[in-house]
């Protein structure tokens, strides 16, 4: 299964809402980041603020995923967050196959939308990524190492 026509990406089809108290640059700690991608449009969607934005929309058609800063031990982490929501294994699988076509695409949506975070914090391009799929299902409720944000850029 691919959905390669979704996963053409393109910042000219981006857009960034930033709700204070972030701001362009800032600040690190508690920033959250909310994405999501229209397939009607083609445009990717970014909320940066200090909460997640989940106002919309019947989880089963959703395609939205969050994701935060994290510290541990002293080394930053960005930390993406996918809720799978279905008991039907074949939905299940599905939704798991497109998000794992779609996760790339949102890590390059914050890489553009936050660039100038990234612009005065460059060694925030060396962040691991890790992705936590929520599933009551054991075989789909794990964590994924994605590489780091340089690799996307």
């Amino acid at each position: 299964m691919s959905f390669n026509r979704i996963v053409e990406f393109n910042s000219k089809k981006l857009v960034t809402n930033i709700i204070p108290p972030m701001t362009q640059n800032g600040p690190i700690c508690d920033r959250k980041y909310t994405i999501y991608y229209s397939p009607v449009t083609c445009e990717h969607f970014l909320t940066i603020g200090n909460y997640y934005c989940n106002e919309n929309l019947n989880t089963l058609l959703s395609n939205e995923a969050y994701a935060k800063w994290d510290n541990e031990c002293g080394i930053s982490k960005l930390k993406f967050y996918v809720k799978l929501n279905d008991e039907n294994p074949l939905i299940l699988m599905a939704r798991y196959a497109l998000y794992k076509e779609l996760i790339p695409n949102y890590i390059r949506t914050i890489i553009h939308g936050d660039k100038y975070l990234f612009k005065e914090n460059k060694c925030l391009l060396n962040t691991p990524i890790t992705v936590r799929f929520i599933s009551k299902c054991e075989k789909f409720n794990i964590v994924e190492p994605y590489g780091t944000l340089k690799y996307y850029k």
